[in-house]
């Protein structure tokens, strides 16, 4: 849906009816816009956009994410701190090389930042209208004026109004179609459109003046960093997959109704005592098995099963465990026997050989 929303709006479109040429007019007309730059933080006001040259192209606005938020805030609660138009980094989404969030202002208003993933430079600045009414209408100016002062800070407000009227926004004489509006503009190495979809959408954006805004050749070559379709698209996909109610894979639905695992440790060698306790705790079973053997004391695991390794919690584990008594007597008899007590130290050799850990 929301892939559709863009599209539609990058398409063509609408945006108010009678009465918004005026509400655009008395926006505009609002003196304080152009102090908020001026007074902002050293820290902030060092970033300058970039110069324009001729032989390179420009596929940024020349500003950083953090400096672009940090003034456009700025600017918006100085002077229309009266609406939802604090803009804030919303689910950012990286594609490629370049990183993409929107700011839902309101169910009908919002701004779609996209910028490069290694310099942090903005690629470009989309801002959404489906406006119902004049407060709408308003709002959404408030949003594009807002921007363009940050955009634009040697602009005076009347200057600002101008720009605005280059892209066919309002004009002295009579109202604005913005069901059919489609201009654009250029300005200190950014281009500005504002574009309708013939019903109640229009998309007012601020890109790197060589930045594409094409679906032919997105279609073409779908990982062209230099062409923000790719990124309106693929913000919108991955989007619209997180906000969709999630299907149980038969995966998930098996680690649902399977027990979980853990690991079982070497007990091999330990003390029946030591080595149950630590099974216990994990979540096992133990079964005990008294050995006969001649060589091992008294109590000491000589074998387990199953041998370490990741099992289901609460499965069994048999522990042959050394029956010491018995070996004693086994010995004293064996020793008694010089033939058998060789035999017997051999043995030993080769089982201590075959068993140590």
């Amino acid at each position: 849906m929301l892939a559709k929303k863009y599209l539609a709006l990058i398409c063509c479109g609408l945006f108010l009816a009678v009465g918004f040429g005026t509400s655009m007019a008395l926006v505009l007309s609002r003196p304080a816009v152009q102090t908020s730059v001026q007074k902002e933080t050293p820290e902030v006001a060092e970033e300058v956009p970039k110069p324009e040259e001729d032989a390179k192209p420009v596929y940024d606005i020349g500003m950083t994410e953090d400096v672009f938020r940090a003034r456009y805030n700025q600017v918006a609660a100085e002077n229309f701190n009266q609406y939802p138009i604090q803009l804030r980094q919303v689910q950012p989404y990286t594609f490629q090389h370049t990183v993409t969030y929107e700011d839902p202002f309101t169910d009908r208003l919002s701004m779609m930042v996209c910028r490069y993933q290694d310099t942090n430079l903005v690629k470009g600045v989309l801002i959404s209208s489906h406006a119902t009414d004049e407060l709408d209408g308003i709002q959404f100016l408030s949003v594009i004026v807002s921007t363009l002062t940050v955009m634009e800070p040697d602009l005076t407000p009347k200057e600002r109004g101008e720009f605005l009227k280059q892209l066919g926004m309002f004009s002295d004489s009579g109202h604005t179609d913005y069901r059919k509006i489609n201009r654009s503009a250029e300005r200190n190495g950014k281009r500005y459109f504002i574009r309708g979809n013939g019903e109640n959408g229009v998309l007012f954006g601020v890109l790197g003046k060589d930045i594409q805004l094409d679906p032919a050749a997105a279609k073409a070559n779908p990982t062209d960093d230099h062409n923000i379709i790719i990124d309106i698209v693929n913000y919108a996909i991955w989007l619209s997959k997180q906000q969709a109610p999630k299907e149980t894979s038969q995966q998930e639905a098996a680690s649902v109704t399977s027990p979980p695992m853990a690991d079982i440790p070497l007990v091999k060698g330990m003390q029946v005592n030591e080595a149950s306790a630590l099974l216990k705790a994990r979540g096992f079973r133990v079964e005990l098995l008294r050995t006969y053997n001649p060589y091992i004391a008294e109590g000491t695991v000589t074998s387990q099963s199953p041998e370490p390794g990741r099992e289901k919690v609460g499965s069994e584990v048999a522990l042959s465990v050394a029956d010491g008594a018995t070996a004693e007597q086994a010995r004293a008899r064996l020793a008694q026997n010089p033939t058998m007590k060789r035999i017997l130290e051999e043995d030993q050799r080769k089982w201590v050989q075959g068993n140590s850990r």
